[in-house]
């Protein structure tokens, strides 16, 4: 789909070059094999990305966009990583704690907290954070270093604002349909601690269904890491994706994808992997 809307788009990805003489602009498609009919060019491409090589970037024509994607996959990765880990941590004994004392004014106040994150998306809290970031309140920006590591900071903290509300709502549901699950008062007449019976057996329980839904977050926190990149101007797929898109670089807009799409693939995987063997040891468990 991303192949035919660039093809759609009139113009060529060369149309902004210095040299417009309509006969350079003739050599360069030739060049690259742009003259020909988009099925061709389709094929070549994808016979190509098969051997795992994409080709070269039409901006920076001495690199190859497998280089480029190298550069730019980790710090994505990386990204996301760090924000599923702070969202999962702020999240889950912010659930427990919920669930346990529901009607408590913390968890009120709490639960009102973590609504209140759905409600900003991470395109509106990133340049919120740059804006803060700018003000310089504490005088951290005299050490670039110091600045520069702030900014990754205020890039997961951004990323991970919509991760931890979402775990948090996931949590609930699953923690209030484990405390309902017929099982449960037998747990509680173990009279073992209640730290161990709440991220022992009630969370436990709960890992199968949150692993589950682990793909569709990766998806949204890899998609909301390409906007935060382009806002902290991080060396992510976001901003060569952006670049790509811009001045229609097909090679390195495909192979950004094919980053996107195998990322996607690859935790469905691990999810599914996680999701098995978490519940064949509870029916383990459940058997003992």
């Amino acid at each position: 789909m991303s192949f035919l809307l660039l093809h759609l788009i009139p113009g060529s990805p060369f149309a902004t070059e210095q040299l417009t003489d309509p006969l350079t602009q003739k050599h360069l498609a030739e060049a690259y094999g742009l003259n020909q009919p988009w099925w061709v060019q389709w094929g070549e491409w994808t016979q190509q990305a098969l051997s795992g090589s994409f080709g070269f970037s039409f901006q920076r024509r001495d690199l190859p966009v497998a280089a480029l994607l190298a550069q730019a996959w980790p710090t994505s990765l990386v990204l996301g990583l760090l924000a599923l880990l702070v969202g999962s941590a702020i999240a889950l004994p912010s659930a427990i704690g919920v669930v346990r004392n529901p009607k408590a004014r913390v968890s009120v106040v709490l639960s009102l907290c973590m609504d209140s994150l759905l409600c900003v998306p991470t395109f509106v809290s990133a340049p919120l954070l740059l804006l803060l970031f700018a003000s310089n309140p504490l005088g951290l920006l005299a050490d670039p270093s110091v600045g520069r590591v702030m900014e990754y900071g205020l890039a997961i903290l951004a990323l991970s604002l919509p991760v931890t509300a979402v775990v948090f709502r996931w949590t609930c549901v699953a923690l209030q349909g484990a405390v309902g699950a017929p099982w449960w008062p037998a747990v509680a007449a173990r009279h073992l601690p209640e730290q161990r019976r709440w991220w022992r057996y009630a969370l436990g329980s709960c890992v199968p269904r949150l692993t589950g839904s682990l793909t569709p977050l990766a998806t949204d926190v890899l998609t909301g890491a390409m906007a935060v990149e382009a806002v902290f101007a991080l060396p992510g797929l976001g901003q060569l994706l952006a670049s790509a898109a811009r001045h229609r670089d097909t090679p390195v807009l495909l192979g950004a994808m094919v980053c996107v799409v195998t990322t996607v693939m690859v935790t469905q995987l691990l999810t599914d992997i996680l999701s098995a063997a978490s519940g064949r040891r509870r029916g383990i468990e459940c058997a003992a």
